[in-house]
């Protein structure tokens, strides 16, 4: 979900970014031939400002992982049955 403003007199536009995409913190799961990967994320939020100085020059300041989330990648490996051989069922 994200916000975003725009202040065109002060030629000025900031907005913030928050992202839950964990399916609420029990992960998504990846399938493969061979392995399954699961990434559990924390929920994150970025924002931003951003100024029109002059005619081209633009001043923008980002500040990400302001939650200080974390993120976890777990692998199952299914090596033992498969056959090295992919085919078209």
């Amino acid at each position: 979900m994200g916000f975003r403003h725009d202040l065109t007199s002060r030629r000025l536009t900031y907005g913030i970014k928050y992202s839950n995409d964990s399916n609420d913190g029990e992960g998504r799961k990846q399938f493969d031939i061979d392995d399954i990967e699961e990434r559990i994320n924390q929920p994150s939020m970025s924002a931003y400002i951003e100024k029109r100085a002059f005619d081209n020059l633009t001043f923008r300041f980002e500040s990400r992982n302001l939650t200080e989330n974390q993120w976890c990648r777990r692998r199952t490996a299914l090596w033992a049955l498969s056959d090295g051989q992919v085919r078209k069922i």
